[in-house]
């Protein structure tokens, strides 16, 4: 066996050997080869619809990540909205706190101008009049008042 200018169907893999054998590159186009090209063409065309397939189920994956991370930037959004409205409504409890602690409800009395006093917010002006439930509300007489009678 020599090794030079052969063609690569010449070549002859052996354990101990590599070369090639004058005179093999120019026989014939067998029957057999024809069969082996053609399921070689099968298995390349199974192949190629295998990655389209692949590929439109990737294009089907990115579609569904890209929905997600709508999805997840809208939440994140409205948990910062809530996040804001629950600590205004904390701050308007707080302020309610203060204003509803200037009243007390006890049998004890109390002078309702001196004691409690709330800072209001400026621009109110606290009126120097006794607070509403100390007038007690006059009934009409003979006048009826059903919804209230069960209660």
């Amino acid at each position: 066996m020599r090794q030079g200018n052969c063609h690569p169907r010449q070549y002859v893999v052996k354990p101990d050997k590599i070369g090639c054998r004058p005179g093999e590159g120019n026989r014939r186009y067998d029957a057999g080869d024809g069969k082996s090209i053609e399921r070689v063409a099968d298995v390349i065309a199974e192949i190629s619809a295998g990655a389209k397939e692949q590929s439109v189920g990737i294009g089907q994956v990115n579609d569904a990540v890209n929905e997600l991370d709508s999805m997840t930037q809208h939440n994140a959004s409205m948990v910062e909205e809530s996040s804001a409205a629950a600590a205004e409504l904390r701050e308007q409890a707080d302020r309610l706190s203060v204003l509803v602690g200037a009243f007390k409800l006890s049998n004890t009395q109390h002078d309702p101008l001196t004691s409690n006093k709330v800072a209001l917010p400026s621009g109110h002006r606290q009126s120097h009049r006794p607070p509403s439930s100390a007038v007690a509300p006059r009934r009409l007489a003979g006048a009826q008042q059903p919804e209230w009678e069960s209660f």
